[in-house]
């Protein structure tokens, strides 16, 4: 029997069954020779091998379904080896640090998590954070390192760490494991002295204490810089005590406690309880509604300094506030005459007297004081005449006067109102006796002056003016006269000469000029130099020519015999410290062989005031008539 000759689709190779008319594989029609057979070839002996079955070829459809199922696992494949870098805990560690670094809160809001469902994590919130990580970049590293040290971790055990850490939280679209950047919240005690208090963070009321020593625990935060505030309004001024707190670190306990400094202050003013004066007391400039001169003691105020008060009164010459006194603790001390207007006021009438002080001892008069008291005035008077009765006299005009400002006190004493304060008066003057020339030099006088309120004068006067070394030039006002005018004893006539000199200069001169002339001619007959020295400047030529003319005459036999010496005129330096002096010199001159000649001379010398006292300096020029 021969072998069965099989037919194949020739779409799909599929082998077809006799008389087949379409192919149940691909269902391709047949054609009518389709899977007919043709006669049985004759077959050689059953011993010889049968013949190949042939290869069922590859269908165009075959190969495009096999290339389509490679190329979808090699994008399933890429697929999910993005997947899972996008989802991986690195690059979730790697964008927070992005984020801190471009200062993004809103990125940095969007990537943090906390199982405290309370936390509220926005982009208002996490500025608290970064603004702490910007203070402190050291910290910020520490954190950064300690998650990416997290991110490194493998297998499903929770990972542990700082402030922030890593999580594992379910799944991304059911096969990535899912990360979370969880945040520790942070809750704060804080705490108060007072009761009343309203307890802030960031602006917002957290808490108001109910009783004093209050303390309640806030939060949830986030970890991060915060601004704590305590405020406490009263009657008098709002307490107020401000801190910023760095909250940031896993499991730490924070507290604040926002002591308030208040204090009930004590105002001391100096006065007793006798005056009946009323006034108002003010704090950072708001009038409190407390008369401090009879309610001396109020509060809580701050006492750090940084509240200030002042006192306010209705005095006799009018409504009149101290300056501001810092409140520095529980006693304040308040300087009632710390007023610029009466101040002014004062040093007004101080600089006046100044100029009526010269008046009056230079006329010996006591009337030119205008606004001194009648006790004053007699004091003045008993002094003005002695000066006159010792022949002592003045030349001088007054400079101006500084006033030590922190030296002003009011107080009220014997039923009157009194202040005192010191000053330091400039003068260009000089004291002298008759027939000396006054040397005018810079000199200052500090003194206390105590004033009283004359109130039937509505005035201040002086009651008394003393010498003190208390003075300080720390805090001073200086008034400096404008146009000075010189004053002159009336016992030394004050007539100018047409060089500008008085004529008690003309007679000082005078005096020196004879008796200069006169120890000159006893130096040259006893042939001694140190005779008539202590006349003569030191440092002017006159010395040295003086020395050398006694020896030259005494060479020649020369003697002389003064027989007149007169002043004939004097020009007086700007300062008054030398002087051009014109004389006019009888002498009889004897020489060596017996003979006696009259000479007349005129004559010019320099004379210089040293430590008050003339000296000729110079011979300026001789001449004989």
């Amino acid at each position: 029997m021969g072998d069965i000759k099989l037919a194949y689709c020739k779409e799909c190779g599929h082998a077809l069954s006799e008389n087949a008319t379409f192919c149940k594989e691909c269902g391709t029609k047949l054609g009518s020779t389709a899977g007919s057979r043709g006669p049985a070839p004759l077959q050689r002996s059953t011993d010889q091998a049968s013949a190949p079955s042939p290869s069922r070829p590859m269908s165009k459809r075959t190969k495009w379904i096999l290339a389509s199922a490679g190329a979808l696992i090699v994008v399933l494949i890429a697929g999910y080896k993005t997947g899972e870098y996008l989802f991986s805990k690195e690059r979730l560690v790697s964008r927070f640090e992005s984020a801190l670094q471009a200062r993004d809160s809103a990125a940095v809001a969007s990537l943090l998590t906390s199982n405290d469902k309370q936390l509220v994590i926005n982009e208002a919130s996490v500025k608290n954070l970064m603004a702490y990580l910007a203070k402190h970049p050291d910290e910020m590293s520490r954190m950064l390192e300690d998650l990416k040290s997290q991110a490194k971790q493998t297998g499903d055990d929770s990972y542990s760490g700082g402030t922030i850490k890593l999580e594992k939280e379910g799944r991304k679209l059911l096969i990535y494991d899912n990360y979370e950047l969880d945040v520790t919240p942070v809750y704060l005690k804080l705490g108060t002295n007072y009761k009343n208090v309203s307890l802030t963070v960031d602006g917002k009321e957290v808490a108001k204490s109910n009783q004093e020593d209050f303390e309640k625990t806030v939060g949830p935060y986030l970890p991060g810089t915060y601004k704590l505030e305590a405020r406490l309004k009263t009657d008098f001024v709002d307490l107020v005590k401000t801190e910023e707190a760095d909250l940031f670190g896993e499991g730490r306990d924070y507290s604040e406690n926002l002591e308030l400094q208040g204090e009930q202050v004590s105002i001391s003013t100096g006065l007793g309880t006798d005056t009946g004066l009323k006034g108002r007391l003010f704090i950072n400039g708001k009038n409190v509604g407390i008369d401090p001169f009879a309610e001396t003691s109020f509060g809580p105020v701050m006492t750090d300094g940084s509240v200030k008060l002042a006192v306010e009164g209705d005095y006799p010459w009018g409504t009149m506030r101290s300056g501001e006194v810092a409140i520095g603790g529980a006693d304040v001390r308040v300087n009632l005459a710390s007023n610029s207007d009466l101040q002014t006021g004062l040093m007004n009438i101080i600089v006046k007297h100044a100029v009526e002080k010269l008046k009056a001892y230079t006329s010996g008069n006591a009337s030119a004081f205008t606004a001194v008291t009648g006790n004053y005035k007699t004091n003045e008077s008993s002094r003005i005449q002695y000066n006159l009765q010792s022949g002592s006299y003045y030349k001088g005009k007054y400079l101006g006067t500084s006033f030590d400002l922190d030296s002003f006190d009011l107080y009220y004493e014997n039923g009157q109102w009194h202040v005192s304060f010191l000053a330091q008066s400039k003068y260009n003057e000089d004291t002298f006796y008759q027939g000396e020339i006054p040397v005018m030099e810079d000199t200052t006088r500090d003194e206390r002056f105590i004033l009283v309120y004359d109130e039937t004068r509505k005035a201040w006067l002086i009651d008394s003016e003393e010498q003190s070394y208390s003075y300080s030039s720390d805090h001073v006002k200086e008034i400096t006269e404008k146009s000075p005018q010189v004053f002159t004893s009336s016992g030394v006539s004050a007539t100018k000469s047409s060089a500008g000199s008085t004529e008690a200069e003309s007679t000082a001169l005078q005096t020196f000029m004879s008796n200069y002339l006169s120890v000159s001619v006893d130096a040259i007959n006893s042939r001694s130099f140190n005779d008539v020295a202590y006349l003569i400047d030191p440092a002017g030529p006159a010395y040295k020519e003086s020395s050398s003319y006694i020896d030259h005459l005494n060479e020649k036999g020369i003697t002389e015999e003064l027989l007149s010496a007169t002043v004939t005129g004097f020009k007086a330096s700007a300062d008054n410290k030398s002087y051009e002096v014109n004389t006019t010199e009888e002498y009889n001159i004897s020489y060596s062989n017996g003979t006696t000649k009259y000479k007349k001379f005129n004559s010019v010398y320099k004379l210089v005031v040293l430590d008050g006292s003339l000296r000729l300096n110079k011979l300026i020029s001789t001449k004989e008539q």
